[in-house]
């Protein structure tokens, strides 16, 4: 009869108060423990430094792991360029998505502490299918659960993300509606009163130093909003509303060591416009690539390529920086 390994047998004794009604957890408790003998026999044990990578986003690799001890980062990459992290305890799995479908990784995997994983690929698994295959289907079972909790997770992050957008929008309106047009009204009114004669000089060169005041706040607010939530974004597309941002960025006072040149190259872009989300996530991203390479790379030159298909949506930002 096979017995599991010491160092298995002590971090699984550890987790017997690890609930599998956990949205993250699996349940070692649902298998006997001659199971688990059996499923940690045919398994790879790791023992992982901090910081070290177990998956990287976009790998072909299709390895099941179980956190044992330790904790793991997971480090989703989103629109923006950042990513959204997660971390997972003892007692998780991870690599479900891709050894349920053998799909390419969708995330990035590293180590937050040191780590003890049980790993498992899909000929192991195959060959404990065809020894144990209620314990295998059980297994599946799980995966598919937890699988299925990340996904309604996400989609939770998704449905934040739109309401931030939303609110973007909402609070761009308002500033150009309401704030814009305040300050607008109020210069106006202060080039009127110029026109009194009962005002000396003094008053006079106060007036002209608070007008210029308001008209650069003014204009430093357009491209405050400009960053919010451009108007073209949703009124003309992404194409425009790239074009209008670039134009903003050259004609501004950019703290650079030379002139700065932005290029947009846009190829398969029609009167058919992407959906609403694809054109904002792209403009961020963008946006966002731009601002780096002016801030950190002190670039002067930028060119940006983006190429629609009936299939997909391509681009490439280029720049002479300095690299990181």
């Amino acid at each position: 009869m096979k017995s599991l390994p010491p160092v298995v047998a002590q971090a699984l004794e550890s987790l017997n108060s690890i609930s599998a009604d956990r949205p993250q957890g699996f349940g070692f408790a649902e298998f006997s423990t001659d199971e688990l003998a059996a499923i940690f026999s045919i398994a790879q044990i790791h023992q992982f430094s901090k910081s070290e990578i177990l998956v990287s986003n976009q790998e072909t690799t299709s390895d099941l792991y179980f956190v044992l001890q330790g904790q793991l980062k997971i480090e989703i990459p989103v629109p923006n360029g950042e990513t959204k992290d997660f971390l997972l305890t003892p007692g998780t799995v991870v690599g479900e998505q891709s050894f349920l479908d053998e799909e390419p990784r969708s995330a990035t995997v590293v180590a937050e502490t040191s780590c003890l994983i049980a790993s498992f690929d899909a000929g192991s698994f195959r060959e404990l299918t065809r020894m144990h295959p209620d314990v295998a289907l059980r297994i599946i079972r799980q995966l598919s659960r937890i699988l299925s909790r990340r996904l309604r997770r996400l989609d939770l992050f998704d449905a934040a993300e739109l309401a931030r957008e939303s609110e973007r929008k909402r609070l761009a309106e308002e500033l150009h509606d309401e704030t814009m047009a305040n300050l607008t009204g109020i210069t106006m009114e202060l080039g009127l009163l110029k026109f009194n004669q009962g005002l000396d000089s003094n008053a006079l060169g106060d007036i002209d130093s608070v007008t210029n005041k308001l008209k650069e706040t003014n204009l430093r607010l357009r491209q405050i909003v400009q960053g919010i939530y451009p108007a073209e974004l949703v009124n003309s597309g992404l194409i425009s509303a790239l074009t209008s941002h670039l134009e903003s960025l050259t004609n501004r006072s950019i703290i650079n060591p030379t002139e700065l040149k932005i290029s947009l190259l846009a190829e398969g872009f029609g009167d058919e416009r992407l959906p609403t989300n694809t054109e904002t996530d792209i403009y961020r991203v963008v946006q966002q690539a731009i601002a780096n390479a002016i801030e950190h790379a002190e670039a002067s030159t930028i060119k940006i390529h983006l190429k629609w298909s009936n299939e997909e949506c391509r681009f490439t930002i280029e720049d002479d920086g300095r690299g990181m």
